[in-house]
């Protein structure tokens, strides 16, 4: 899947364009690179079925059917971990760093043209795209 060609919602574009906007007010974001690749990577896209956990609260969202509601939308682009993946046995197994953390991580690793970098544990795969 190449990000660029990716279309989505006008809500989903305004809600991601409201998180980028958060994380540069709360200079958890400087880099406009990655500004650039948040735009380009919907974060939604990458969490099929996930529990989102805010202000120590949790609940289960699904997208399964991949008919979003905008709810499901909204949950997506808070700046909150999102626990990803389950076993056959129900247990979550897999994560999406919060949007505060992923910044700090690829700001941290500063990557430039020509750079290869292998992510072990992707999790959704969001940081990695």
């Amino acid at each position: 899947m190449i990000a660029s060609t990716l279309r989505i919602s006008k809500e989903a574009a305004t809600l991601n364009e409201r998180l980028i906007k958060g994380l540069r007010q709360n200079r958890h974001l400087r880099d406009r690179k990655i500004a650039r690749a948040l735009r380009r990577c919907p974060r939604h896209l990458f969490l099929s079925e996930f529990r989102l956990e805010i202000n120590g609260g949790s609940r289960r969202v699904s997208a399964m059917d991949l008919r979003w509601s905008a709810a499901m939308i909204e949950a997506a682009y808070q700046p909150a971990a999102a626990i990803g993946t389950r076993e056959a046995d129900g247990a979550w197994t897999s994560s999406c760093s919060s949007p505060e953390i992923v910044c700090w991580m690829l700001e941290t690793l500063a990557v430039a043209r020509g750079c290869r970098v292998l992510e072990i544990g992707s999790g959704t795969g969001w940081n990695a795209a």
